[in-house]
C-alpha cells in the first residue's frame, strides 16, 4: 500500500512541473498518457508522431513549437475521441500534431516544409472545407527602433500612379485574406493576396469575385505545376500590380548567396515560392536554402529582427518605402533569377530607382474576377456593381489569353452603365440650362415682395409653370401657404425666351395674429414639356 502511494506521488510531481515530454511506442498508451496530461495541465498539451513512428506527448506552456512556424488549421472539436478518429483517418500524418487549448483539441499541419504543406492543404480541403492557414504565434518583443526617418525617392520609369478607389460594393461577397463575408465594403478594404486559395473560393462557390494576381489565374487556367485546371471565371479588369522583390540586409547578386540562409517565399498558397524552388534547383543549391513560409508583414518584421536572413514576394508598390525606412536593401533579379523568371507567362519586366539606384524586377497585373457558371441567378447585376465600383468601364482592354478570358457579362454592364452616365449627364445639362435664382427683396407697410431670377441658357423658349409652396410647419393647421403667397403673374405659365432673363415675384402677407418668424418653404416649379422636368428653390418668409 505504501508503495503504491509513492507511485502516484511520482505521477503527481512529473505532471506538476512547468515542462513534460515523454514518449510511447504504442498508439493506446500514447492516447492514455495524452488524455492524463490534458487532465493536469489543462492546456497548451501536445500529441504527436514521428517519422519513426514513436508517440510524443508533451507540454509546452509558452507554446514555443507554434512560435518557429506557421500552421495549416485543419479540425477542431471539444471531444477528445472525435478529435483521435479524425487524426486517424489522415493518412499522410507528416508534421501533423494535435494541440488541446482551453476546451478545444484542434489537429494541425505545422508548416516546417511549404511544399508538403500546399500539397496536403489541396488534399485536406476536400474533407474539411473550413481549414485555413494562420500565421506563428508571435512572441512578445520589443519592437526595432527606426533611426533613419529621412524621406527617400521611389520613381517608377513610365510609371503612372494608380488611382485610389473608394466606391462602395454593397451585396457582393469577395474573397479576401479570411473568409468573411462583408455586406458592405469599400474597395479598399479588399486585400491583395493573390494566393491560389483565392481562386479555390470561386471554385467552391465560396465567393462571388475575387482580386487574383495574374500569374495565379494563368497557371490555374493551364492546369501547369501539376494543378487541376480551372476555367470557371472571367476576367473584369485590372485594379493594380504587384512587383516582386528580393530583399535582405544587404545585395543579393547570385541564388548562391542564399546557401545555408533562411528565405520566406510568402504565404503557403503564393506562387514566389514555385519560382524561387525552380530557381534554386536550377543552379543545384535546392537543398542549401532553408525555405520559410510568412506572410509580407512577418517576412518583413522577422528580416528587421535577424530572424529571416532574406525574402522573395510578391508585394503592391506601395510597400518599397516601408522596407526603405526600416534599412532592408531591395535587390534587383540577379542573372540566374532572370534567366528563370523570363521564361514565365505573365510576369512582366519592371524597372523603378530607389534614391537613385536602378532596380530591375518584375511586376504582374492583378485581376478582379468573377464566377461564370453559377446558380446565383442575380450574378449579372452583381457583376454590374463591381465594374461600376472598380470602374472598369474606363479601362476596357483586351488581357493577353494567358490570364483567362473576359467575363461574358462584362460587355453587357458597360453598355448598362455607359447608358446611365449618359442619362445623368443630359439631366444635369438641362438642370444647368435652366436655373432659378433668388434675386432680392422689397418691403412695404402691409407686405414683402420676393424676386426670382430665372436664367435660360438653351437654345428653344421654355415654359414653366408654378405648381406650389410647401413647408411641413402647416400641416397641422387650417391654414397653408397658399393663404400667405400669391404669384404675381397675370398667366398662370412663365415664358422664359431663348438665351434670356426674367424676373417673377411672390408677395408675402400675414392675414393672421399669430406672427411667424423665419419659416422656410419649398417653391416648386414645372416645365410645360414632354419631359415635365421639375425644380424646387428654398424661400424663407417671417414677420419682424
Amino acid at each position: 500500500m505504501k508503495t503504491f502511494f509513492l507511485i502516484i506521488a511520482l505521477i503527481a510531481s512529473i505532471y506538476a512541473k512547468d515542462e513534460f515530454h515523454k514518449e510511447l511506442g504504442d498508439y493506446q498508451g500514447a492516447v492514455g498518457t495524452f488524455a492524463k496530461a490534458v487532465e493536469t495541465f489543462k492546456s497548451n498539451v501536445y500529441f504527436l508522431e514521428d517519422e519513426k513512428g514513436t508517440f510524443h506527448i508533451s507540454y509546452d506552456k509558452d507554446s514555443k513549437m507554434e512560435s518557429e512556424n506557421s500552421f495549416l488549421q485543419i479540425y477542431a472539436s471539444m471531444s477528445l475521441k472525435d478529435t483521435m478518429t479524425q487524426y486517424r483517418l489522415i493518412k499522410n500524418r507528416k508534421n501533423i500534431y494535435i494541440k488541446k487549448f482551453n476546451t478545444l483539441y484542434f489537429i494541425r499541419l505545422s508548416n516546417k516544409l511549404p511544399e508538403h504543406t500546399r500539397k496536403m492543404y489541396i488534399e485536406l480541403k476536400k474533407r474539411y472545407p473550413d481549414i485555413y492557414y494562420s500565421r506563428a504565434v508571435k512572441q512578445k518583443e520589443k519592437k526595432p527602433e527606426i533611426i533613419d526617418n529621412a524621406k527617400h525617392e521611389v520613381v517608377f520609369l513610365g510609371y503612372k500612379k494608380d488611382k485610389v478607389q473608394t466606391n462602395i460594393l454593397k451585396d457582393i461577397v469577395f474573397s479576401v485574406s479570411s473568409k468573411k463575408k462583408f455586406p458592405s465594403l469599400k474597395n479598399r478594404q479588399i486585400i491583395r493576396e493573390g494566393g491560389l486559395d483565392k481562386v479555390y473560393s470561386i471554385r467552391d462557390y465560396t465567393a462571388n469575385f475575387s482580386i487574383v494576381r495574374g500569374d495565379v489565374l494563368g497557371i490555374n487556367n493551364a492546369g501547369l505545376y501539376g494543378f487541376e485546371a480551372f476555367t470557371n471565371y472571367g476576367l473584369l479588369c485590372s485594379t493594380s500590380e504587384d512587383i516582386l522583390y528580393l530583399v535582405s540586409k544587404k545585395e543579393i547578386k547570385s541564388i548562391y548567396d542564399l546557401r545555408r540562409k533562411s528565405i520566406s517565399v510568402g504565404n503557403i498558397s503564393d506562387m514566389a515560392q514555385i519560382y524561387l524552388k525552380e530557381i534554386a534547383k536550377n543552379s543545384g543549391v535546392i537543398l542549401d536554402i532553408n525555405f520559410k513560409s510568412y506572410s509580407f508583414t512577418d517576412s518583413m518584421q522577422m528580416l528587421s529582427n535577424d530572424k529571416l536572413d532574406a525574402f522573395f514576394i510578391f508585394a503592391p508598390k506601395r510597400k518599397i518605402l516601408s522596407m526603405v525606412k526600416k534599412g532592408l536593401y531591395i535587390s534587383s533579379m540577379p542573372d540566374d533569377f532572370t534567366k528563370i523568371l523570363s521564361t514565365k507567362a505573365g510576369l512582366k519586366k519592371v524597372k523603378y530607382r530607389i534614391d537613385g539606384r536602378l532596380i530591375k524586377s518584375y511586376k504582374v497585373p492583378n485581376f478582379v474576377v468573377g464566377v461564370v457558371d453559377t446558380l446565383d441567378t442575380k450574378i449579372n447585376n452583381k457583376v454590374k456593381d463591381v465594374v461600376k465600383a472598380f470602374e472598369c468601364y474606363k479601362q476596357v482592354k483586351v488581357p493577353d489569353a494567358f490570364y483567362g478570358n473576359v467575363h461574358p457579362y462584362l460587355a453587357k454592364a458597360i453598355e448598362s452603365i455607359q447608358a446611365d452616365i449618359d442619362a445623368k449627364k443630359l439631366l444635369e445639362q438641362k438642370s444647368k440650362a435652366l436655373t432659378i435664382k433668388f434675386f432680392k427683396e422689397k418691403k412695404s407697410s402691409d407686405s414683402k415682395l420676393y424676386y426670382y431670377q430665372i436664367t435660360n441658357d438653351l437654345a428653344d423658349d421654355v415654359n414653366l409653370t408654378f405648381t406650389t409652396a410647401k413647408t411641413k410647419a402647416f400641416d397641422k393647421y387650417a391654414f397653408k401657404p397658399r393663404h400667405l403667397l400669391n404669384i404675381q403673374l397675370a398667366n398662370p405659365i412663365i415664358e422664359v425666351k431663348a438665351n434670356s432673363k426674367r424676373l417673377i415675384s411672390f408677395k408675402y402677407h400675414n392675414p393672421f395674429s399669430t406672427r411667424l418668424k423665419n419659416l422656410k418653404l419649398d417653391l416648386n416649379f414645372k416645365k410645360k414639356d414632354l419631359d415635365g422636368q421639375e425644380f424646387s428653390i428654398p424661400l424663407i418668409i417671417g414677420d419682424e
